[in-house]
């Protein structure tokens, strides 16, 4: 069985590294986990097709819901309305790539208790700054947890949570990335 799901795993994992990598130049050779995939459209359908092959191979498996469908639920939730073809292809490149910079208060490892996310970064490629932007002042406009405010920043918008507010996060557009991290000092 393990074979089995190897050899249909595979080709879907197959891609050249130096695609995948093209964003690793804005995370700090230290970071202890680094993960790069592709966002495009056929490889979102190369991935639903490897679940619903896996699913078709264990008896009683139900068909799991498309990684399209998850992402237009998504968008419906986070937006109000439209669905991820509407609302993100538009602007979404075809890469990402999101990075660990210390394990420091997960698993136990110093405060794990402190409620506080670990230092990371997921930075996106993007086609249009704008419809991300867009995109992004919709989302945080309905975050439950308090506002967000934006500033301009060379060639970047920035997202940050106003000082009232319990929410947390930070996002930077820029031309032709798009940058998440939990604290200011992981937005390069």
């Amino acid at each position: 069985m393990v074979v089995a799901m190897g050899t249909l795993i595979a080709p879907t994992l197959a891609a050249p590294t130096t695609d995948l990598n093209a964003l690793a130049k804005y995370f700090p050779a230290s970071a202890p986990v680094l993960v790069s995939l592709r966002t495009d459209d056929a490889y979102i359908k190369e991935i639903d097709d490897l679940f619903a092959k896996i699913a078709a191979q264990i008896p009683g498996m139900k068909q799991p819901d498309t990684i399209a469908g998850q992402f237009d639920n998504v968008v419906a939730e986070v937006v109000g309305s439209g669905d991820f073809a509407s609302e993100v292809r538009s602007w979404l490149g075809n890469e990402a790539s999101i990075g660990l910079f210390t394990f420091e208060g997960m698993m136990g490892r110093g405060d794990s208790n402190s409620g506080k996310p670990p230092h990371f970064l997921a930075a996106v490629s993007i086609t249009d700054q704008k419809a991300a932007e867009a995109f992004w002042q919709a989302a945080l406009n309905k975050s439950t947890k308090g506002n967000y405010q934006s500033a301009t920043e060379g060639d970047f918008i920035i997202f940050t949570p106003d000082k009232s507010s319990s929410a947390s996060g930070i996002v930077a557009i820029g031309k032709d990335v798009l940058f998440i991290g939990a604290y200011e000092e992981d937005i390069p």
